[in-house]
């Protein structure tokens, strides 16, 4: 069998990404004040970047770390407010998700 050039790319650059139809989409993910806590010990400071092979949502991240609903005042993706009916639309490769938790004060 003869295979061209371009397909043997192809596969190699698939097989790079864990195969077709799995590459990989990094999104940052910064948790301020009191939602650090829900990071990965491991993490220094308050950014962990995801490397997802799929689709997920801003709440959809937030489960993954088990932040609770009720603890989530604000979230930011790509330095623009996210409302919360936007906060079940998939995040694309890139994005800067920034959440911030309901902060009282007196």
């Amino acid at each position: 069998m003869n295979f061209s050039k371009d397909l043997i790319n192809t596969c190699i650059a698939a097989a790079d990404r864990g195969g077709p139809g799995q590459d990989k989409m990094k999104i940052t993910v910064k948790l301020f004040s009191s939602l650090m806590e829900y990071l990965p010990k491991n993490i220094e400071g308050n950014a962990i970047q995801l490397d997802e092979s799929g689709s997920i949502t801003p709440n959809q991240v937030l489960q993954r770390f088990n932040v609770p609903d009720a603890e989530v005042r604000t979230m930011i993706r790509n330095g623009v407010f996210l409302p919360g009916e936007d906060r079940d639309k998939s995040l694309e490769e890139g994005d800067v998700l920034t959440v911030w938790p309901a902060i009282q004060g007196g």
